[in-house]
């Protein structure tokens, strides 16, 4: 099987069977992924075997040719990495926590919220989302961060974080950023 401009392309010899293992077999070689809808098209139905003597009669043509959509299954699979960027900090320094939101999924993961524990002393400044190319910087009512600095991206009111669908070229993905300083903590 080839794929040619979002075709998939399968030259078959021999006899093919009308049983379900024939689109199994005609596709098992192909990465599925790469296709949001895939049509398989039946062309005419040509009876196999051997015959003696001669066929009469016009040739039978169905028309429309019968068609078979097979949709994938819709869904997000997203991954959460977090690092600090630096190893250890002076009381007053600034820390950025960054969240990185990987999604091997095909479809966008829509309304994700992020919930993290915060190091005692540390003291949120600015909160950012990355997707898609552009950034936004959160207004403090668009996250809370609970007594015991537990933070939660988005509030009850705040935009929710949304991390793209997978493309064949690559995952979506979205990144929070988390800068805030610390009084006296190492992450």
């Amino acid at each position: 099987a080839a794929v040619n401009n979002r075709s998939l392309v399968r030259m078959a010899g021999g006899t093919l069977s009308t049983s379900q293992s024939t689109i199994t077999t005609i596709l098992e070689d192909v990465e599925l992924s790469q296709f949001r809808e895939l049509q398989i098209l039946c062309g005419p139905v040509v009876a196999a075997g051997s015959y003696g003597g001669s066929a009469a009669g016009p040739a039978v043509t169905v028309t429309p040719s019968p068609t078979a959509t097979l949709l994938r299954d819709s869904y997000a699979e997203v991954t959460l990495y977090k690092e600090a960027d630096k190893q250890s900090v002076m009381a007053g320094e600034p820390l950025t926590y960054t969240f990185t939101l990987t999604n091997q999924g095909n479809q966008a993961a829509d309304s994700v919220t992020l919930t993290d524990q915060l190091p005692t002393g540390f003291s949120v400044t600015q909160v950012s989302v990355s997707a898609g190319g552009a950034t936004t910087v959160l207004a403090p009512g668009d996250y809370t961060v609970a007594a015991d600095n537990t933070i939660t991206i988005p509030s009850t009111t705040g935009k929710a974080i949304t991390v793209p669908a997978a493309t064949v070229a690559a995952p979506g993905i979205a990144t929070v950023a988390i800068t805030g300083t610390v009084a006296g903590v190492t992450p």
